[in-house]
C-alpha cells in the first residue's frame, strides 16, 4: 500500500516539474518574441524563437 501512495506522489512531483519546464519554454518563447523585430513572425515560428531548442541551448544562446 505505501509504494502506491509513494508511486502517486512521484507521478504529481513530475507533473509540477513537466508543467514548470514548460512554463520556463513559454516564457523564453515569449522574451525572444518581443525582443525579436519582427514579433508576430517569431510567435507563428517556433523554430526561429528558439522553442524547439533545448534549455541548455537556449541558455547558451543568450549569454
Amino acid at each position: 500500500m505505501r509504494w502506491r501512495l509513494f508511486l502517486v506522489q512521484v507521478l504529481l512531483f513530475m507533473q509540477l516539474f513537466s508543467v514548470s519546464c514548460f512554463a520556463q519554454i513559454l516564457c523564453a518563447a515569449l522574451l525572444s518574441a518581443v525582443v525579436s523585430t519582427n514579433p508576430s513572425e517569431s510567435i507563428l515560428s517556433p523554430e526561429k524563437s528558439g522553442v524547439c531548442n533545448m534549455p541548455g541551448e537556449l541558455m547558451s544562446a543568450d549569454t
